[in-house]
């Protein structure tokens, strides 16, 4: 198979905290043909004075105010000219200096849809995120999205339907997989790390479970249904738990129970 050309795509706004750290993990790739993208929002905090910085190495990136992350996405499919493209959050960052090339030595010719593992990263220790089968899209979205690679023209054909707020990656997955049937693939290599402090505490569970009612409406299951209801009540028990319990042993329990799940 020919070398793809790879587009990388990180959206931005007020991140000057986290942006270079995602900036440089890119830049320093040893994959020969990368074109990075950057969207970003409009910010006021200093980012992008950090993009300038690094500009004469960026092939196209653009501040502007926006409707939300992604309508950003969508802008940065437009700009895209790769064979595949990435999306990179701001905050995450690919492993190490090799981690596309060795992505991509895996990928077969006729895949759509490349995934591989995504570090979770917290502050009592590191786990890979779990990988169920993916019919488990049916109930969950199951596939980490930075570490995910996708054919350019399939994407450009479906951008991401910005009616949703949170679960717009979560559709397109969805609809590829069980309505367009495109060929996904598993690719046995960490291609990215990324903060999963936040993310353990679900803080948009209900909001997320909103809209992913609208998904399942399409393909209704009782299955699916008493599964999402066990997970809103495990989010309630979690949310109660955080009043009377440490953050930091919760963590460290979530952490242990997804590294069992890994194995």
């Amino acid at each position: 198979m020919k070398q793809p050309k790879v587009s990388v795509i990180t959206v931005s706004y007020n991140s000057a905290a986290s942006i270079e750290k995602t900036i440089l993990s890119v830049l320093e790739q040893t994959y020969p043909d990368i074109e990075y993208i950057v969207i970003d929002g409009g910010s006021s905090d200093g980012t992008v004075d950090i993009i300038r910085k690094y500009s004469d190495r960026i092939a196209y990136w653009v501040s502007e105010p926006d409707g939300g992350v992604y309508y950003a996405m969508n802008k940065g499919i437009v700009a895209a000219t790769g064979d595949y493209l990435q999306f990179l959050n701001t905050g995450d960052f690919l492993m190490d200096k090799d981690a596309i090339s060795s992505f991509i030595t895996h990928l077969e010719s006729d895949t759509v849809v490349a995934y591989g593992d995504i570090l979770c990263r917290t502050s009592v220790g590191d786990y890979l995120q779990a990988r169920p089968p993916l019919e488990t899209l049916r109930k969950y979205d199951v596939l980490p999205h930075p570490a995910t690679m996708v054919l350019t023209v399939f994407q450009k054909s479906m951008p991401f339907d910005t009616s949703f707020r949170i679960a717009a990656d979560y559709d397109f997955f969805y609809k590829a997989y069980f309505e367009a049937k495109a060929a996904f693939q598993y690719i046995p290599v960490t291609l990215t790390a990324y903060d999963a402090e936040t993310g353990l505490s679900k803080d948009n569970f209900v909001a997320n479970w909103k809209e992913c009612r609208r998904i399942w409406g399409r393909n209704p299951s009782a299955a699916v249904w008493i599964d999402r209801m066990k997970a809103l009540i495990i989010w309630w028990l979690r949310g109660l738990a955080s009043h009377l319990v440490p953050k930091s042993r919760i963590t460290a329990y979530v952490v242990e129970k997804r590294r069992r799940q890994r194995k």
